[in-house]
């Protein structure tokens, strides 16, 4: 039976956590507020926003007008994965190297060999970068030896004219010993951030009901709970707006 999914689509509204804070009043007394989210990023993110319900009430004297949501957004997993960057100057040449963990790509020029790990030297950088991007990836017709296997701990997550970003397939710590290196005679050219992936983390991402969703009319949601449905690769929030009339 295919899992319950949300398709792009659907995801017609821009919503931006917003993570607690604290600032001074007038009389300089802490007061809670909210800041845009530096602990889950991105923080604007597109969503699927519904309303539930809304009602009306007097407390205090006061008319308030109460309205629950339904806001759905992609996964946010409650862990971050290791990441490192490799950035070039000029074009890799034949024989030059990029180890990441325990496999190691080789660029040839002309591609003559198709063993596991073979990658074509393309006509300049950017293609290069696209070649090994579609080697770690494996993506079909992909310029590189045909015994090519997909990596088996890392994804490419972009590259462009210069640069090529690697994610750790497992979120967590475990993704910071990753080996990412370089070899042969254009060592000085390809560089990593550093020589291992980094960044991984399992705290520091969970999306709370401390948070709020600030949407794109100007409108802000308070948080009730939220509902992680990884498999679905979806984030649920159930929410709730009062305001006073």
């Amino acid at each position: 039976m295919a899992l319950a999914t949300i398709s792009s689509g659907r995801l017609l509204r821009v919503v931006t956590l917003q993570q607690p804070t604290t600032a001074r009043d007038g009389y300089g007394q802490p007061v809670k507020a909210y800041a845009d989210s530096t602990a889950i990023t991105p923080a604007a993110r597109r969503a699927r926003v519904r309303m539930l319900s809304s009602r009306e009430l007097v407390a205090a004297d006061t008319l308030l007008a109460e309205a629950d949501f339904e806001v759905t957004l992609r996964y946010i997993p409650d862990s971050m994965p290791a990441r490192q960057t490799l950035t070039a100057s000029t074009n890799f040449a034949d024989d030059d190297t990029v180890v990441l963990d325990s496999k190691t790509y080789t660029f040839q020029s002309p591609l003559s060999n198709g063993a596991d790990g073979d990658v074509a030297v393309g006509d300049d950088l950017e293609e290069s970068l696209l070649n090994l991007f579609n080697a770690i990836n494996l993506v079909v017709g992909g310029d590189y030896g045909t015994a090519m296997t997909i990596h088996p701990t890392v994804t490419a997550v972009t590259s462009d004219a210069t640069t090529l970003v690697i994610s750790a397939k497992l979120y967590g710590t475990s993704g910071n010993t990753i080996a990412s290196t370089v070899g042969g005679g254009n060592t000085g050219n390809g560089t990593w951030g550093a020589t291992t992936l980094a960044g991984g983390a399992t705290t520091g991402g969970r999306l709370t009901s401390d948070y709020r969703l600030s949407l794109d009319d100007g409108d802000t949601l308070e948080i009730v709970s939220v509902l992680n449905q990884e498999r679905q690769a979806m984030t649920v929030c159930r929410c709730k707006r009062t305001t006073s009339g």
